[in-house]
């Protein structure tokens, strides 16, 4: 997670965007952005959601990110593929 986290910040940093507006770029929430910031929430599939919508350039890191993922109920991973079919496939919590 540490390098599409890295990732992120530098593009927050670069675009010189607040929290808020960051995380209103992603569609997501500041209070959800900051968490994740702090790594006291994992990328999930909002946050992974925002990344493939807001910087497709990222999403190479992003699927290897989601390659390590350890699965939950449903895996980011899943949800990207659910709403972008043929971007990535999951097939045995695989990403391929």
């Amino acid at each position: 997670m540490v390098k599409l986290l890295e990732l992120l910040i530098q593009k927050q940093t670069e675009e010189g965007l607040s929290n808020q507006k960051f995380a209103a770029k992603l569609g997501i929430s500041r209070s959800l952005w900051e968490l994740t910031q702090q790594e006291k929430q994992d990328i999930g599939w909002l946050v992974s959601l925002g990344v493939v919508q807001v910087y497709p350039d990222l999403i190479p890191e992003l699927l290897h990110y989601l390659r390590e993922c350890k699965p939950k109920e449903t895996t980011p991973a899943e949800v990207v593929s659910a709403i972008y079919p043929g971007l990535i496939k999951v097939e045995n919590n695989i990403v391929s």
